[in-house]
């Protein structure tokens, strides 16, 4: 019980090895999609969100929503990742491009794919485009990264038009404010040096 009780306060594991990396793409895009998708259809609906989540049908669509929004957005980390980890160790960008797609496909792999799909060779595909793009460009800031998934997130929610309005606004903003705290944490756990020692060892071994 008391680990469970100091656990919040204490410092987050730093980012520096592979291992890690992926795990900080994965779980910063299941953290926003979430914030993105449930807790925004739980708000939508306000004091009849119980009532609404008691639904089998919904929940289903929100379920299959959010990995929709979970795909979009291991775009966007990945892209923060691929900045900050250009900055960091200096490595060659089409390497580390390469390796967050990999992490990308991994963390897709158990993920049940859209209705009528066997998997998501799509999204997959819009990752390493995503990718491409950003490894020819200067980084961008955090909060300028999301595009795209700004739509499909929008798109993904079982909400009909029209009591989801003008959402798309608050959407777009909260996606935006999210990634620029997924970088602000990033900042702070990087350890460049002990990364660039990562994937040394990996590229010996034929990982990378």
């Amino acid at each position: 019980m008391f680990e469970r009780l100091i656990a919040p306060f204490r410092r987050p594991a730093p980012v520096a090895d592979l291992d890690a990396v992926a795990r900080f793409q994965r779980e910063r895009a299941a953290f926003i999609s979430q914030k993105c998708t449930v807790e925004y259809a739980r708000a939508r609906a306000g004091i009849l969100w119980s009532r609404l989540f008691s639904e089998k049908a919904f929940m289903e669509a929100l379920r299959a929503g959010q990995f929709v929004a979970f795909a979009a957005m291991l775009g966007d980390v990945s892209e923060l990742l691929l900045g900050k980890l250009r900055t960091a160790t200096a490595a060659d960008p089409a390497r580390l491009g390469a390796l967050l797609s990999r992490m990308a496909g991994d963390s897709l792999a158990p993920c049940p794919p859209p209705a009528g799909r066997s998997g998501w060779d799509a999204e997959l595909q819009a990752i390493i485009v995503q990718l491409d793009g950003a490894m020819v460009a200067p980084p961008r800031p955090a909060h300028a990264i999301p595009g795209r998934s700004v739509a499909i997130v929008y798109d993904s929610l079982p909400i009909h038009d029209n009591l989801k309005g003008h959402d798309r606004a608050v959407i777009d903003a909260h996606i935006r404010f999210q990634m620029a705290r997924a970088a602000e944490d990033l900042e702070r756990r990087i350890d460049g040096p002990a990364l660039a020692r990562a994937l040394d060892r990996a590229d010996r071994v034929g990982v990378v």
